[in-house]
């Protein structure tokens, strides 16, 4: 609707300049412009001048009124492009061409203020426009579509010209025009009064391009004194020609103001004409370039107001919801998440469109939620952890909320493929993922599992870049360490990791270089079996009661004595007897003999008391 009608004196010029004709012609007008070219079929042209300020009333000595002003000759067109007709008064005295181009020029200059409602019907080549207009004192003017009953409303709000578009499906309203402290108030006044058209210039500089065009020049004029009619009619008839036409103008003038405007232009191909009878045949058949056009004016009878102006108040909105169809399951954000806020209008069915403002309830004071305005659309941010009500009000006061829940991390993983062996004193990085990747609290905690493990290895954390840091301590026996991390945002989310620390391999000497690798025997019930199986660790075996034991041993090569820590049982159930170590409180330090013979010491509960075997090399 806004493209159809946004200028009705655009229109209307398009309508002058696309009409066709089988001799050369041109013609132009601007809405609110008096100058006018226009070149006959005969290849006669009107004059390119301001508005002429004579009126009809004036040029005529059939007007009941008189002035002493005078038509300029200079923008009068030669009098024989025009012939009076028979029952018109006589060519001396009668009207000319000059005397309708000055009243259509003076016409065409009348300012705003002058023209206060009218209507515009055309059709022509199968396009049909019926509008009609109103210019209301208060500073509005109103053009309607009949056919669509679309509207565009124009009207001055303080400094500002706003035009609203109302069609059956929307409404729409713009600020075109604006007066700051640059804009003279007389030019803002010109400014509206351009905005807000100008009709009676339009259909003037209309008619006279019409008047001036291959339609109607050199046809015959008539002049009807009592309500100052001028009847313009024109028949061509040329064999040579593609067509015929066929056409009246017919225009009312009052005191130099353009009152109505009828113009009827039939068009038939020239088959359909007998030439010789100049007639019209039987199968004549109108064509579709056929121009019919109707148009009134009125003045000085501008209203305050009435039912057509649109009234903005029924368009405001009144109701909506907000639409949650950027949440997760429609309720919640990711923290670090951005989502667009969009509202459903539910009424009225046709709205203006409305400023926002948007608020949330501060339950937390940090902020857990923020939201940014990029021209009328804003965007929501998760700030935080939390829960927060976000309320949207319109202009009119109208709310709508809900409530948004920004969730914590889903998951916490320790990355696949970490190294779950560590030789001693070596260090290792493990990467920790926190989803989803939105979340902007990525931190967590690492801790042993058992604190003990503190003695096999160190921990450190480095969340700045979602990793902790093992390294191993140099151990005489392997052993292991589970780590286990926690998400900050979500403390139920957890993942470990279980990692071996190898013992430190010794390197033997002296006489223990000589013990390495050696199995001793000996003993009677139970026979014993000892193997010193490298520098650090070996394995005893009370073999007649099938017991198994490991241990760590060291050995001073000064006092021969073989020391033994973190004995273990591996197999066997015979609590009859024990190999010293962990099992018994007694000093575990053992001599040796020499490098092909040592000696243990057992317990024996069935002879109650501690028992002693020398070992030698097994053969």
């Amino acid at each position: 609707m806004k493209n159809k009608i946004l200028s009705l004196g655009l229109l209307l010029t398009l309508l002058a300049a696309c009409e066709t004709s089988p001799a050369p012609s041109s013609s132009s007008s601007a809405a609110n412009s008096s100058s006018t070219v226009a070149t006959s079929a005969d290849d006669s042209t009107t004059p390119s001048s301001s508005a002429d300020s004579s009126s009809l009333a004036e040029s005529t000595s059939h007007s009941p009124t008189s002035s002493s002003a005078t038509p300029d000759s200079s923008s009068a067109t030669d009098s024989s492009s025009f012939s009076s007709s028979p029952d018109s008064a006589s060519a001396s005295s009668g009207p000319v061409e000059s005397d309708l181009i000055s009243a259509l020029k003076e016409s065409a200059a009348q300012e705003i203020a002058g023209n206060d409602s009218g209507t515009f019907r055309s059709e022509k080549n199968g396009f049909a426009t019926s509008l009609s207009y109103t210019i209301y004192s208060s500073d509005k003017a109103l053009i309607i579509d009949d056919a669509s009953e679309e509207k565009i409303q124009y009207q001055k709000t303080g400094n500002d010209v706003e035009r609203i578009t109302l069609t059956k499906d929307s409404i729409d309203k713009e600020v075109i025009l604006t007066k700051d402290e640059n804009t003279d108030e007389e030019r803002f006044e010109g400014y509206f009064s351009s905005f807000t058209y100008n009709d009676v210039s339009t259909i003037s500089n209309l008619v006279l391009n019409y008047l001036t065009d291959f339609y109607f020049s050199n046809g015959s004029l008539s002049f009807s004194e009592a309500d100052q009619i001028y009847t313009v009619s024109k028949k061509v008839e040329k064999e040579k020609a593609d067509r015929f036409y066929d056409s009246v103008m017919s225009l009312k003038f009052h005191g130099g103001r353009l009152l109505s405007a009828h113009i009827d232009s039939k068009a038939y191909d020239k088959n359909g004409y007998d030439f010789d009878a100049h007639q019209l045949k039987d199968n004549a058949q109108k064509l579709n370039e056929s121009l019919t056009l109707d148009s009134s004016l009125t003045y000085e009878a501008r209203k305050e107001t009435d039912e057509n102006l649109i009234d903005e108040s029924k368009y405001r909105v009144q109701s909506f919801t907000i639409l949650t169809d950027h949440l997760h399951e429609g309720k919640y954000l990711y923290v670090g998440e951005s989502i667009p806020l969009e509202v459903r209008v539910t009424a009225p069915a046709i709205y203006l469109p409305d400023a926002f403002s948007i608020e949330d309830d501060g339950l937390n004071p940090t902020g857990i939620i923020s939201a940014s305005k990029t021209g009328n659309a804003y965007t929501l941010t998760a700030l935080a952890v939390g829960t927060t009500k976000l309320t949207v009000t319109s202009s009119l006061g109208k709310t709508a909320s809900i409530d948004i829940t920004e969730v914590p991390p889903t998951s916490i993983e320790i990355y696949s493929g970490a190294l779950t062996e560590l030789d001693p004193g070596q260090r290792a990085e493990y990467k920790v993922n926190i989803q989803p990747a939105t979340v902007k609290d990525k931190t967590f905690k690492a801790e042993f599992t058992d604190p003990k493990m503190a003695d096999y290895a160190t921990l450190d954390l480095d969340t700045d870049n979602s990793k902790f840091i093992l390294t191993a301590k140099k151990l005489s026996k392997e052993q292991s360490v589970t780590v286990k991390v926690t998400a900050n945002g979500n403390t139920a989310l957890t993942d470990q990791i279980t990692v071996k620390i190898k013992a430190e391999e010794a390197v033997a000497s002296g006489l223990a270089s000589k013990m390495i690798g050696k199995t001793y025997a000996g003993g009677s019930y139970p026979k014993v079996e000892l193997t010193f199986t490298d520098a650090s660790t070996g394995t005893v075996s009370l073999t007649s009661v099938k017991n198994t034991y490991v241990f760590n041993w060291t050995v001073d090569d000064e006092t021969k004595r073989i020391t033994y820590t973190n004995v273990e049982r591996t197999s066997g159930s015979n609590n009859n007897y024990y190999f010293v170590g962990t099992e018994a409180s007694y000093d575990k330090k053992q001599e040796v003999l020499d490098d092909e013979a040592t000696q243990i010491s057992f317990i024996s509960s069935s002879k109650n008391g501690l028992m002693k075997a020398t070992l030698t090399v097994k053969a």
